[in-house]
């Protein structure tokens, strides 16, 4: 399997063991500052907290038209001042609209999904579509724990092999038609939270990854994935 051109240790997508699989929830339920938080209304941060250069992903199902082409754009706002990348994942087609607000800057938008993603960013963003539609690798992720259709854990993976660096935050739910992602990261969006679909509701996460390459530093809650930083 290949990723923008590279190829990929397959390895990368696979748990090796209880211990991953332990190190990858404690990835998903601390934050940048070694916190126990996980909503958004309680991981919050200040601008630069987790580094000069923050990646947040964005992931949905599809937009809410059921399989059928896109009807609408989603919107991603970033208010966080500072230096950012910024992933879009859909299983389905989406349309994407990506807004910078409040002196942030967006570097990069990357694209994964299975079908085709379509991205209006802001001048000067460099787009780099790694969709399977695009001849890149599948990744698509909306959950916590992640469902079936999509595996949250393999998106962010992929996300630190293609960006070389470990994602920031996670975001996502099954459909939704915008995300914002406030200056202290807390995020706002239209999921449907009074759902009992399994994915629907909003899930937002901070990640932590400790640059120390020991598996055994109590302080590396990435334990066996790859640093890259």
């Amino acid at each position: 399997m290949t990723l923008l051109g590279r190829e990929l240790d397959h390895s990368l997508l696979m748990p090796t063991g209880m211990k991953l699989a332990l190190a990858l929830a404690t990835v998903l339920a601390t934050g940048c500052a070694g916190d126990e938080s996980s909503l958004s209304q309680s991981a919050t941060r200040l601008p630069g907290e987790c580094g000069e250069l923050e990646g947040h992903v964005f992931g949905v199902f599809d937009d809410g038209s059921n399989g059928d082409a896109p009807i609408d754009e989603t919107i991603v706002t970033l208010q966080r001042p500072g230096r950012h990348f910024v992933v879009l994942s859909g299983h389905d087609s989406v349309r994407w609209k990506v807004v910078a607000e409040n002196g942030a800057e967006i570097e990069k938008v990357y694209t994964m999904g299975g079908s085709k993603q379509f991205v209006t960013a802001p001048r000067g963003t460099e787009v780099i579509n790694n969709t399977m539609a695009d001849g890149g690798t599948f990744a698509c992720g909306y959950s916590w724990p992640p469902t079936g259709d999509c595996d949250t854990s393999v998106l962010l993976k992929l996300t630190s092999v293609m960006t070389q660096r470990h994602p920031t935050t996670f975001h996502g739910c099954r459909a939704a038609r915008f995300f914002t992602v406030g200056e202290d990261l807390t995020t706002t969006t239209d999921c449907d939270n009074a759902s009992e679909l399994k994915g629907a509701r909003q899930v937002d996460l901070v990640t932590s990854c400790s640059t120390n390459e020991d598996d055994d530093d109590p302080n590396n809650d990435c334990d066996d994935a790859t640093q890259y930083y």
